[in-house]
């Protein structure tokens, strides 16, 4: 898996990674938009989780079909987007959604971790990959969240025996301070330094 993951990370570039999911999921998509009942269902659990918070938008239609398909992920999906915004806001001291510093770092570090413990690493790093094929995001920024995703999803597979001796309140707080660490170390990608606790501006831009 460490492979196939650095192999995505080098081949990133925002045309080739849309043209590469478009082929993976092809098949998929098309199951999904025959069946409009599947699609009906997926909106309205989407609401009844709470994930209003996305709005009109916010899920791309790649994202969208793959939890349509795997509705027992949306709420655990709910759960991580909201365990991670949250955490990384406290973390770090800041009240205001941060973009391309370290506290977006955190936030999907934090994202992708939860997904990993909760539904596994095969489901994190679809549903994680599938986030950044979407419209606006730029190449720098879509291998900054690649990266660091996949850095989070790494530690938690290799820690997975120690993790799972945890209750899972442990798991999260051994999480966040290791994902804290790797922010420390350099080894999280950051476009651009900001205000917060998280700050570290001598390591950055490394990109």
């Amino acid at each position: 898996m460490r492979k196939t993951f650095i192999i995505i990370f080098l081949l990133l570039s925002a045309s080739l990674y849309a043209q590469t999911m478009e082929m993976v999921l092809f098949d998929h998509q098309q199951r999904v938009a025959e069946n409009p009942v599947v699609r009906l269902n997926f909106y309205e659990k989407l609401i009844a989780t709470g994930l209003r918070e996305f709005g009109k938008g916010s899920l791309n239609e790649q994202l969208v079909n793959y939890l349509a398909r795997h509705e027992h992920l949306i709420l655990k999906f709910k759960n991580s987007v909201s365990f991670a915004n949250k955490n990384s806001k406290t973390l770090c001291q800041v009240q205001e959604r941060h973009v391309d510093d370290e506290v977006d770092a955190l936030r999907h570090l934090l994202l992708s971790g939860f997904l990993s413990l909760t539904m596994g690493e095969e489901h994190a790093f679809i549903l994680t990959s599938l986030q950044e094929v979407r419209g606006g995001n730029n190449q720098l920024s879509m291998q900054m969240d690649v990266w660091n995703n996949f850095k989070a999803i790494e530690l938690v597979a290799h820690h997975k025996e120690f993790l799972q001796q945890m209750s899972r309140t442990r798991q999260l707080d051994w999480m966040k301070a290791k994902y804290l660490e790797l922010l420390e170390s350099g080894e999280v990608k950051v476009l651009q330094s900001k205000p917060s606790s998280c700050q570290q501006s001598n390591i950055y831009p490394n990109l």
